[in-house]
């Protein structure tokens, strides 16, 4: 019998490893096959069931895709910073990976356009003050 929800569960284990929102939004995205396909988390699902699981991930991706378009791009930028450091790989690299992907797989299940079109319109404000950031650092 599991002490804490799947939800919580998640939490306290998996994602409070991952440093930085985007990382753990990149986490749960990766949790899916498809964007129709629901998540699989095999220690996840050992524990609760997998119906429970894959509600807890869908529910927390909700969470943390809110979390992440109600932020400030001041804070999304000290974000792609520590992810990018996490990640070993520089500021672009990692928001070019991150705009690489198909908005779609960013988005958990049943998300409408709209999401999906805020959370592109971020990432682009996000890869042009990377850009923004390369070109006024002088080159040696």
């Amino acid at each position: 019998m599991a002490r804490h929800s799947a939800q919580q569960d998640l939490r306290d284990t998996s994602l409070k490893s991952i440093r930085g929102g985007l990382n753990k939004l990149q986490y749960l995205a990766d949790l899916r096959d498809s964007k129709d396909s629901p998540y699989s988390h095999w220690g996840l699902a050992r524990v609760h069931g997998e119906e429970a699981a894959s509600r807890a991930l869908a529910d927390e991706h909700r969470r943390l895709l809110a979390i992440v378009l109600a932020s400030p791009i001041e804070k999304l930028w000290q974000d792609v910073q520590q992810c990018s450091e996490v990640c070993g790989i520089g500021s672009e690299a990692f928001v070019e990976k991150l705009c690489s992907r198909k908005i779609s797989s960013l988005v958990p299940p049943g998300s409408d356009s709209a999401t999906e079109a805020h959370l592109s319109s971020v990432l682009a404000a996000l890869s042009a003050l990377v850009k923004s950031q390369a070109d006024a650092t002088p080159q040696v």
